[in-house]
């Protein structure tokens, strides 16, 4: 299977898996896989 994320919708998530800043993220998701691309911004990160 190809994923081609450049056709993903980007979109920005608050506080993700408990976290502490933003993160930008593109998701593909089905019955059996996710997939997350994320670029965390300045200043947050998750545990």
């Amino acid at each position: 299977m190809l994923i081609d994320f450049n056709k993903t919708k980007e979109i920005t998530v608050p506080g993700m898996n408990n976290g502490t800043g933003m993160m930008t993220v593109k998701m593909y998701m089905d019955a059996q896989d996710k997939i997350i691309l994320c670029a965390i911004h300045k200043g947050g990160g998750f545990f």
